[in-house]
């Protein structure tokens, strides 16, 4: 692998209903590996049904992890290291909560190249 360039993302989100809404974060570059090693996810207002954090690729939805009924203002939080490859990028889904609820999440690892 390449030179590491640090990465870091807060994502927010005002909810638009009590179903489910996904946050997403742009897809990996061509040539690109993203490593994430500290992942957050916080709804200050309302308890939520579940908080999934994973992965979308060409094809599915892979799920790394799933917290069920987050307190409000309770963080979910993961520091695994999750990979990411060109096309594929991160995806948050939560369910449940208020409409209005503000939603963070926050990404940090690092950035590298995998080609030589």
């Amino acid at each position: 692998m390449g030179k590491h360039t640090r990465y870091w993302k807060l994502i927010e989100l005002t909810k638009a209903g009590t179903g489910t809404e996904y946050i997403d974060d742009k897809q990996v570059k061509e040539g690109e590996v993203l490593v994430l090693n500290d992942i957050s996810v916080e709804d200050k207002t309302t308890t939520l049904n579940y908080v999934r954090i994973g992965k979308m690729t060409a094809e599915y939805y892979h799920a790394w992890e799933e917290q069920k009924n987050p307190d409000a203002a309770e963080v979910v939080f993961s520091q695994e290291e999750h990979r990411l490859y060109e096309g594929e990028y991160f995806r948050c889904e939560i369910s449940g909560g208020a409409a209005s609820d503000k939603i963070k999440v926050y990404l940090e690892g690092y950035k590298t190249s995998w080609k030589e």
